[in-house]
């Protein structure tokens, strides 16, 4: 597999030790690290929405008000950051945690903890192999319908249920649903936004999720997003809202699935 396509981890550290460990850690676990020394770098790769970013408190200095940026992006704000550093050091590990990680942790907990930390971000297919629940079954049939307020309330259930990426099928579905919403009720500016976002909950996740075929979701519901990008007020009056897509499954040996 291309390394280009591997999904990434940011890592903020200049200790040669440090992140030849984290790069073999990482490997291991069907992922790519991206390793930076400076604030702007950091910055820099973290706008390409990486699985994880991990900081090293002992060469972060000034960097917590990079995170306190990360934290406010919206494409990151479900990318895990943690900080990690001295263990006496509390006062560091304390400013970490408020401008933002989610966790700052020990190196020795750090060091315990990475490869299952690494399959959790970097392996969300052991979730996507799965078949799909209940919930999310009635979610596509409510999307499908054109139900797309109660789609939302469905998977938002499911998606508090679930801790895994996978999670972010569900979040991007009903995202992709309220985009519609705003699209009948004439919102262009609505519309646009949460559709930027359903994608992008979409974007890591494989062709084929749970028996939803996502890459096919992705690519029509892109294509509604430029479309509507591009059209005035007075145009959007106007949209077909039956050209609006529908999510699909997947035929699977199984079971037959009738088409939506």
């Amino acid at each position: 597999m291309s390394e280009d396509v591997l999904p990434t981890v940011v890592v903020l550290e200049s200790d040669l030790f440090w992140a030849a460990r984290i790069e073999a850690a990482c490997r291991a676990a069907g992922g790519r690290v991206v390793c930076v020394a400076d604030c702007a770098a950091l910055m820099d790769a973290a706008a390409r929405r990486p699985a994880l970013i991990l900081i090293d408190l002992a060469v972060a200095a000034g960097c917590l008000e990079v995170v306190r940026h990360l934290r406010a992006m919206p494409a990151l704000r479900e990318t895990p950051i943690i900080a990690f550093g001295s263990h006496v050091d509390t006062a560091a590990l304390q400013a970490a945690r408020q401008a933002g990680c989610d966790h700052a942790w020990a190196r020795s907990r750090l060091a315990a903890g990475l490869p299952g930390l690494l399959a959790s971000v970097l392996q969300p297919a052991a979730g996507c192999v799965e078949p799909p629940p209940a919930l999310l079954l009635q979610g596509i049939a409510e999307f499908n319908a054109g139900e797309y307020w109660t789609c939302h309330e469905t998977l938002e259930a499911l998606w508090r249920q679930e801790p895994r990426p996978v999670r972010d099928l569900y979040r991007g579905i009903l995202q992709i649903g309220v985009g519609f919403l705003h699209l009948r009720r004439g919102n262009r500016a609505g519309a646009l936004k949460v559709l930027r976002r359903g994608l992008a909950r979409l974007q890591g996740l494989s062709a084929t999720c749970q028996g939803v075929d996502v890459a096919g979701l992705r690519q029509a519901a892109q294509a509604i997003a430029d479309h509507v990008a591009g059209l005035s007020p007075d145009d959007l009056a106007v949209f077909d809202l039956a050209a609006l897509p529908t999510v699909r499954l997947a035929p699977t040996p199984h079971r037959s699935i009738p088409p939506a």
